[in-house]
């Protein structure tokens, strides 16, 4: 398709819908694209199946009927849009796990509630201050290292910790006691 110079049988006007997808540039709702951009857009379309089919460069120049330049301009344009279709869905995925993490969390905080509820014997004819000589006592510690474990992964999700930090690695605490060096020992 000839399209700059007007000979193609492409529209005078098309819509940015149908370049949006391949030419990153584009906004769906800019302005109809007249002829040399709509020409560019299927060009680098052409020159993106080419790149996925694994051809190299100069195959698709010669294919595209332009030069090597051309060809470099056109790809990284689409791959600089990849990438920012790439960075997006990874924000959303970011997004949809912390929203699981979050529904999770809540369930836990939940039955740790409960579990507080049920150890503390609480009772609805209990006064206030009847509750108050009672010791606290603590719920199921099962649920504290849940909850733990869901603030861990958000940490780790967010990149605020480093794998190394779930890892126990290093020497241990030692006490020290005078006179006595516990590198010695070892």
């Amino acid at each position: 398709m000839n399209v700059p110079d007007g000979t193609g049988d492409a529209p005078e006007v098309a819509t940015n819908r149908d370049a949006a997808s391949f030419w990153p540039e584009i906004s769906p709702d800019d302005k109809p694209l007249d002829n040399r951009s709509l020409a560019i857009a299927e060009r680098r379309a052409k020159a993106a199946r080419l790149y996925v089919d694994r051809k190299p460069m100069r195959q698709i120049a010669d294919a595209l009927g332009c030069s090597l330049g051309t060809t470099h301009n056109d790809l990284k344009v689409v791959l600089d849009g990849w990438k920012r279709m790439a960075s997006k869905a990874m924000a959303e995925h970011v997004a949809e796990a912390l929203a699981k993490l979050a529904a999770l969390e809540a369930s836990i905080q939940e039955q740790w509630d409960k579990s507080c509820r049920q150890a503390d014997g609480a009772d609805e004819d209990e006064t206030e201050w009847d509750r108050s000589q009672k010791k606290p006592s603590g719920g199921d510690p099962r649920y504290v290292a849940l909850l733990q474990g869901c603030w861990d992964r958000r940490c780790k999700i967010l990149g605020l910790l480093k794998s190394d930090d779930f890892k126990g690695k290093g020497t241990p605490p030692t006490k020290l006691v005078a006179g006595f060096d516990p590198t010695e020992v070892v």
